[in-house]
């Protein structure tokens, strides 16, 4: 018999609530693991630590407000971000975030089967930067930056 998978409550910031399976993993990091999930987008799972290491409100403020944030920008330069918040199917505690998936075939910057050549890479890091900066000035930051995310 198959174990069910879990599920988490999603909320839009427009208020629509659905609900998502979460699927094989994907990705994980120091924060979260990335998921895929029955929609065919990607649920970022916040580790146990970080769910209950700050307190709750903070958290889903932020993530509402980085997917509140979203440009339509955002698809057609691959940038994996927020669309909803995901919330404990159980008691709605903040679990993590929803995200479109990348399509298939992109590689990470840094990646050793990146065909990009360098001069490019200097290219795409400043493009990178000033996203940053760009978002910084709206006072988002983004704790998790490296070549494997790029």
């Amino acid at each position: 018999m198959i174990p069910p998978r879990p599920e988490y409550r999603a909320i839009t910031p427009d208020g629509y609530k659905f609900t998502v399976s979460i699927g094989p993993l994907i990705g994980a990091g120091s924060h979260a693991s990335c998921h895929i999930t029955d929609n065919g987008q990607v649920a970022t799972i916040y580790r146990a630590r970080i769910r209950t290491g700050a307190p709750s409100h903070q958290l889903r403020a932020k993530l509402n407000a980085m997917a509140a944030q979203r440009s339509p920008q955002c698809d057609a330069a691959h940038i994996a971000w927020p669309t909803a918040v995901l919330g404990d199917s159980g008691n709605g505690a903040i679990a993590g975030y929803l995200m479109p998936a990348l399509p298939p075939g992109l590689q990470p910057l840094l990646h050793p089967l990146n065909p990009t050549p360098a001069p490019a890479w200097a290219a795409a890091i400043d493009h990178a930067s000033q996203a940053l900066e760009q978002l910084h000035q709206q006072e988002i930051v983004i704790g998790d930056i490296n070549g494997a995310n790029l």
